[in-house]
């Protein structure tokens, strides 16, 4: 019988893997000192607890581990923890510590006083669900330890489930001793909004402002809930087979599921009875020039017009970004005219995956408010794109408020608009 052949590996690879090896423990260790923190103990602990080494330390400690400059410095240790109770013997001596008091003991031990208790509505964990308690330990010399006590036992499910941004779902894994990303664009320095987040608030928004001071960039489309999948595409039953859609930046007739099966970023429109193709970041930037406020019995309403003159909720230009929604139908709602003769046509939006759409599910509905009949000023669009919108913050930190006809300091806002456009408010 003739034996194998030896693979022979290069030792080059090899000493490269041990170096290797051997920076991302010393980067460890060094952090971990920098905490006042012994480096063995902490590891084991992480072993032997349910546990999870995770935030911004661990994101650093990651890409240093990769090779990439972090380019800041971690504000503080985060610890998550499962909530366990101690165990003890029938006479009452403790038997087995629960993972809090493990951990605190061990800082304790190490130096750090027990400062904060947070509770779980307290405001920067308000976001997060299922929190016990949060524990902050500081040491003399200003480093701070949050142990982050929750009441579920998967805690990587809980982080890529309940965290807001790609990059924060890093993490130590104590079984390979490495740490693991749950998105390879961290490696890019890049961060996306998981589903579950809503990208209109303050908080979000805030913090994605804090990634980008680190270096990060955040990349779109995202999601809001969650990407649609396109499983049913072009599969029997798919209400969308034979469909022909017209795509008005080629200016050519396209089959609908060949389209949409050609990238998550393409999308259809449907306005009576034609579709119509769009690339996510071209549509968006083409409305971007065709901003318009429009006058309604409560006052106006911001809206964006499309390339064929539709006259659309603002939320519908955001969300055409997001990878949630594939088809996008336009339902005539009413006119508004104006005293040079012209009109515009107001639409709501109804939003479909693709599921949805052979089902008659809609998964998200845009409707104007109601609008006063008579004659009004023409408000003219208003030209103010953002500096290369296609690039993923503009969505974000273009801050418009939703309306709401009882929000004084939003009306004040929208008749400042009119006032600088030289017009009266009706």
């Amino acid at each position: 019988m003739k034996k194998p052949e030896k693979i022979e590996i290069d030792s080059r690879l090899k000493l490269g893997t041990s170096r290797r090896i051997h920076l991302q423990s010393h980067q460890m260790e060094s952090f971990l000192q920098s905490y006042h923190i012994p480096c063995a103990p902490f590891k084991d602990l992480l072993k032997t607890t349910n546990s999870l080494f995770t935030g911004s330390a661990a994101l650093a400690l990651y890409l240093q581990q990769e090779g990439i400059e972090p380019a800041f410095i971690p504000n503080n240790l985060n610890l998550l923890v499962q909530d366990t109770h101690c165990l003890f013997f029938e006479n009452g001596h403790l038997n087995q510590k629960s993972t809090v008091m493990r951990f605190s003991t061990f800082l304790l031990s190490n130096g750090y006083n027990l400062t904060t208790k947070f509770e779980s509505d307290q405001a920067c964990y308000q976001t997060l669900k299922q929190i016990q308690q949060v524990l902050s330990f500081l040491h003399p010399s200003g480093t701070e330890v949050h142990l982050i006590v929750l009441i579920v036992s998967d805690l990587q499910d809980y982080m890529n489930t309940n965290f807001d941004l790609s990059a924060c779902c890093t993490w130590y894994d104590a079984r390979t001793d490495r740490f693991e990303t749950a998105d390879e664009i961290t490696l890019n320095k890049e961060i996306s909004i998981l589903p579950g987040q809503h990208p209109y608030t303050d908080t979000l928004r805030a913090r994605i402002e804090k990634y980008v001071s680190r270096g990060f960039t955040l990349v779109l489309p995202a999601s809001i809930h969650s990407q649609d999948k396109r499983l049913t595409l072009g599969k029997p039953g798919c209400p969308l087979i034979g469909i022909k859609a017209y795509d008005m930046m080629e200016l050519e007739e396209v089959d609908a599921v060949r389209y949409l099966s050609a990238s998550k970023k393409h999308l259809l429109i449907k306005s009576g009875e034609q579709y119509y193709a769009f690339h996510r970041t071209t549509l968006y930037d083409c409305m971007q020039l065709r901003r318009v406020i429009v006058p309604c019995s409560s006052g106006a309403f911001e809206a964006f017009e499309t390339p064929f003159n539709q006259t659309i909720l603002h939320h519908v230009h955001r969300v055409i970004t997001y990878e949630d929604f594939s088809l996008f139908e336009l339902i005539f709602a009413y006119n508004v005219s104006f005293n040079n003769g012209r009109q515009k046509s107001i639409f709501s939006v109804n939003c479909y995956t693709v599921e949805g759409w052979k089902t008659n599910t809609v998964g998200a509905i845009f409707a104007p408010p109601s609008h006063v009949d008579m004659v009004l000023p023409l408000v003219v669009p208003i030209v103010n794109p953002l500096p290369s919108p296609a690039m993923a913050l503009a969505p974000i930190f273009e801050h418009i408020p939703v309306f709401d006809e009882d929000d004084l300091e939003l009306q004040e806002l929208l008749l400042s608009e009119w006032r600088q456009l030289g017009l009266h408010h009706p």
